[in-house]
């Protein structure tokens, strides 16, 4: 299969890391492999190509682990990884309203944690992906990265509703419209 044109495994709800031998099919001008549930590290051999050659994995579970390391490469394929599905919240029973977490992947001091309460700016922390509420809402947090500038990187809810000696369920809400008949 080393001289098929592309490889296209795009839609198809593959799940788990993305297997660091694609990057033996370097004959391949292109590897689709957007909209699925992939996750893990992105390996750099997947961008063993030809130059300007593509590499699509937006709409997947990935992290800036491995992409930070690819795009500082300054690879001439045009990689295209934005944007990527939520990342889960994580909550630790702590103290009146417990602490939350996220791993957004990357190098922790590149990482930029905007976190939110109701919809609304909360506290903005660079280098640490914990967080203690203040108080019952929901909270979410947006994730950059100094040297992945092109991918934001947005959580899954969670409500804060009491204090908690159990972890709370994640309240992700996803592709909801509403349509009203007058």
């Amino acid at each position: 299969m080393t001289s098929a044109a592309y490889i296209m495994l795009d839609h198809n709800k593959l799940t788990g890391n993305i297997p660091s031998t694609l990057g033996n099919l370097t004959a391949i001008s292109s590897k689709y492999l957007s909209d699925n549930q992939l996750s893990g590290p992105v390996s750099a051999s997947l961008l063993n190509l030809a130059s300007y050659a593509t590499v699509t994995l937006e709409n997947n579970y990935l992290t800036f682990d491995g992409i930070e390391d690819i795009r500082k490469s300054n690879s001439t394929i045009n990689f295209i990884y934005s944007p990527q599905l939520n990342i889960p919240i994580n909550y630790t029973p702590q103290g009146a309203f417990g602490k939350l977490s996220v791993h957004a992947g990357g190098t922790l001091s590149n990482n930029t944690y905007q976190w939110y309460k109701n919809n609304s700016l909360y506290k903005t922390v660079v280098g640490d992906s914990t967080f203690t509420p203040d108080g019952e809402g929901v909270y979410f947090v947006k994730v950059n990265n100094s040297v992945v500038t092109d991918l934001q990187l947005v959580s899954d809810n969670i409500t804060i509703v009491t204090a908690s000696s159990s972890a709370l369920v994640n309240t992700a809400t996803k592709n909801i419209t509403s349509t009203s008949e007058n």
